[in-house]
């Protein structure tokens, strides 16, 4: 994404469906990432947001993953990951 441009988080596509629509510009002082290997091998890309930068709106039409690599010997590690997932 180039510095300035408006993108669309949710866009709306012909008359078929209609999406949220919510705008967002390009920062000029944006930091370029590399695109990584995810948890199931596929090639993930995309721009990460901080909560306070999403625009208006935006929050409610964003959804994720989250992969876990866990010590299955640690006491306790399904009520902590739990507990923590929880939070999210």
């Amino acid at each position: 994404a180039k510095p300035g441009r408006t993108l669309y988080i949710d866009p709306s596509y012909a008359e078929s469906f209609r999406g949220r629509q919510a705008a967002w510009t390009v920062p000029q002082d944006i930091k370029p990432a590399r695109v990584r290997t995810d948890a199931t091998n596929g090639l993930t890309g995309g721009i990460l947001f901080t909560p306070s930068a999403l625009p208006a709106g935006a929050a409610q039409a964003i959804e994720g993953n989250a992969y876990l690599q866990i010590d299955q010997s640690a006491p306790d590690v399904y009520d902590l990951v739990r507990n923590t997932t929880a939070k999210l």
